[in-house]
């Protein structure tokens, strides 16, 4: 689990980093990200009705994208808040197969140390 420290939680932080932050794309998964207020680096994920009509899935894609940010996060660069965002995302991917893509993404954003 990705600790409280390092999720993106307030509403007006998501909004700022959807408005005015860059984007990346990759096989599925969506990247947003905005310099911090703070200098911690904060994580927030976004899963729509166009991944799935089923909260079960996408709340199970959003488990994975946690575990594999909690992978990365201690090689991210402090002070950017961050929205990961998986709509398009084939069902059948796994920890691993997300894990690599976002790690190709954060490298794409020059994120990683």
């Amino acid at each position: 689990m990705l600790a409280q420290k390092n999720r993106l939680t307030r509403r007006e932080d998501f909004l700022r980093v959807c408005t005015k932050g860059n984007f990346l794309s990759l096989n599925g998964l969506a990247l947003r990200y905005f310099p911090s207020l703070d200098s911690k680096t904060q994580i927030g994920f976004s899963v729509g009705l166009k991944f799935s009509k089923k909260a079960v899935e996408r709340n199970r894609l959003k488990r994975l994208l946690r575990n594999a940010v909690r992978i990365h996060i201690e090689s991210l660069k402090p002070g950017f808040d961050i929205v990961v965002i998986g709509n398009a995302v084939p069902k059948k991917y796994d920890l691993k197969t997300i894990a690599d893509v976002l790690e190709n993404l954060f490298k794409k954003a020059k994120l990683i140390k």
